[in-house]
Order: structure tokens, then sequence, then C-alpha cells
């Protein structure tokens, strides 16, 4: 990936984080999530005139979703994993411990780590910002949990529709091949030895007006009026 598409697409992550206004920080989000499709979807392209390109390109990074032994580590991977799917990339968690691997072409997982580091960082300082405005008793643990299912929720759908913006969008500069390209893409990732054996991570329940409150948050990409300030606050355990 040239460094131009890597910093607009910061540009916008950063953006995003950065202002107070939930529809801005949608739209930004949405954006990146758009050039980063459309990326990927431009990169199978041109790998697909290379008859010397090889599911061999596939590869795997870890990145430390959380602490090890966190409560909160099986909704932090189902937001990557939500993330990783809508950009040709598949994540699974090492072990026990708060390591996470992503899976995919080495493109678009550079993408999927900055995504996520933004974003579940945000849904974090949000949940922290909602559990503080219940009654008190309400706005513990099972509200962070249920905050966090329905935060994904709507991530999730959001970043789903980006992609389909940017799938049309190729689909009408390249044609049907385009599909076929994406589909032989996907299936070199699903195929990968790393993700032999993999098994579903269940989650225990959350409240239900924490899920209220991430959905909602989460569609109005309201995530932390407060600005970071270029800190990576520790993730919550």
């Amino acid at each position: 990936m040239n460094d131009s598409m890597i910093n607009r697409i910061e540009a916008l992550l950063a953006k995003a984080e950065s202002t107070g206004y939930g529809p801005e920080a949608d739209a930004y989000l949405s954006k990146a999530q758009e050039l980063m499709a459309r990326h990927s979807i431009d990169s199978a392209m041109l790998r697909s005139i290379d008859d010397r390109v090889r599911a061999s390109e596939v590869i795997t990074v870890e990145i430390r979703a959380t602490q090890p032994n966190s409560r909160s580590l099986p909704r932090l991977l189902t937001l990557l994993g939500t993330i990783a799917q809508n950009n040709f990339c598949r994540s699974f968690r090492r072990g026990t411990s708060g390591i996470c691997v992503i899976v995919g072409f080495p493109e678009d997982i550079e993408l999927v780590r900055n995504m996520y580091a933004l974003i579940s960082i945000q849904m974090q300082s949000e949940a922290t910002r909602q559990m503080r405005r219940q009654p008190k008793g309400q706005g513990g643990f099972k509200f962070r949990m249920g905050f966090y299912d329905g935060y994904c929720v709507a991530i999730s759908l959001r970043l789903s529709a980006a992609a389909d913006r940017a799938n049309a969008a190729a689909q009408s500069e390249y044609g049907h091949s385009s599909a076929l390209v994406l589909r032989d893409k996907k299936a070199m990732v699903d195929q990968h030895e790393s993700l032999r054996n993999i098994r579903s991570q269940r989650t225990t329940g959350g409240s239900w007006s924490g899920m209220d409150a991430g959905r909602d948050a989460g569609f109005r990409a309201d995530i932390g009026n407060e600005r970071l300030g270029g800190v990576r606050a520790a993730l919550p355990t």
C-alpha cells in the first residue's frame, strides 16, 4: 500500500476520533471504511493478473487486544472480528491470553489494526461515560458488557454498509470479474492453516439497558465525546 493512501485513511480515523459531533464522526469512519474496502478490492484485482500470486501471501499478525484474563476480551474479540470480516480478514484468540491473531493479506491487516486501535478505545471511553450516567447500582459490569454487545452490532452494520458501497463502485468499474476475484481472495484467507479447529468464543450476558445504550452510541458514532488527545487509555479488565 502506498503511503498516501495510508495517510489519508489514518487522517480520516483521527478526525473520527477527535470530533465530538456524532454525525461527523460517522461520516469520517464510513469514508475510511469505504477507502479501506476499495483499496483491498483494487489490490485483489491487480493480484488477479499475476499468476505468481498464491495463497502463501496470506499472513498472520498478533496484537494484544487487552490484558490476559480480562472479562471484556470476548467482546473485544467480537469487535476485532467485525472489523476484520468487513476488510477481507479473519481473527481469533490465541489461547487464554489477551493476544489475538489477524489473518489476511498484509495491506488489509495493517488497516484492520489501525481501525481496531481507534474503535476499541472509543468504545471503552463511551461505555465508561454512559456508566456514570446510570442510576446507582445499574452501571456495573453487566451494563458495560451489554453496551459492548450493542455497540458491536451497530459498528458491524455501519462497516458492512460502507463496504457494500465500495463493492458496488468496484463492480461498476471492473464488472462482474471483481466479485469472482473477491470470492477467491476470501477463500484464500478462510482456508489458511491457522484457522483450522478454531472454536467460537462464548460470552456471558450483559444488561438490556447497556445493550440499548451501546447500540445507540454505535449508530450515532458519538463514540467518546472527550478527546483522547493521542493518549491510548488502558483497556478495561
